[in-house]
C-alpha cells in the first residue's frame, strides 16, 4: 500500500494537507491516501506528490478439461476452457485533492498570484475508487 513509512519518512496524506491548508470544495469523498494538491505556477515546475492508495489486485481464474473418445475409425473430442479475469483498483488518481493554476493573470506574476491565493484556474476530481472489473483476458496483447 502506498503511503507507508520508508526510511523513517512518511509521505503526506492528501486529506490532511487539504485540511491544514484550509482548501474547501476538494476531496468531497474524504479520500485518505498519499497525495497533495497540484499547484501549477507559471514558469516553475508543478508542486505535487504522486497520489497513492491500494494498488491493483489482479486475479486470473482458469479451468480447462478435455475428453477424447475413440470408436473404430472415429474420434470425438470435447473440451472446455473457462477463464475469468478480475481487476480491483483503489488508487486515488492525480487531481483528487485539487489542481490549481497560477498564471499571473491578476498581478502579472504567477508567484505573486500564488502568494495572494488567486488561482486563474482550479479543478477537482471525484474519482471512482474501490471498484472491480470482471471480464475475459485479452489474448491479442500476448
Amino acid at each position: 500500500m502506498d503511503g507507508g513509512t520508508v526510511g523513517g519518512v512518511t509521505p503526506l496524506k492528501g486529506d490532511a494537507v487539504v485540511k491544514k491548508l484550509g482548501l474547501q470544495g476538494v476531496n468531497s469523498q474524504n479520500l485518505s491516501a498519499q497525495g497533495f494538491p497540484e499547484i501549477d505556477i507559471a514558469g516553475y515546475s508543478p508542486l505535487m506528490e504522486q497520489p497513492g492508495g491500494l494498488g491493483q489486485n489482479n486475479y486470473n481464474w482458469d479451468y480447462a478439461d478435455s475428453l477424447t473418445w475413440s470408436v473404430g475409425r472415429h474420434v470425438w473430442k470435447f473440451g472446455a476452457d473457462l477463464r475469468r479475469l478480475t481487476n480491483f483498483s483503489s488508487n486515488v488518481p492525480k487531481g483528487s485533492y485539487g489542481v490549481f493554476g497560477f498564471t499571473g493573470s491578476f498581478t502579472g506574476n504567477g508567484v505573486s498570484d500564488f502568494l495572494l491565493g488567486l488561482p486563474f484556474s482550479s479543478m477537482r476530481l471525484n474519482p471512482l475508487v474501490g471498484r472491480a472489473r470482471f471480464g475475459a483476458p485479452n489474448y491479442e496483447d500476448a
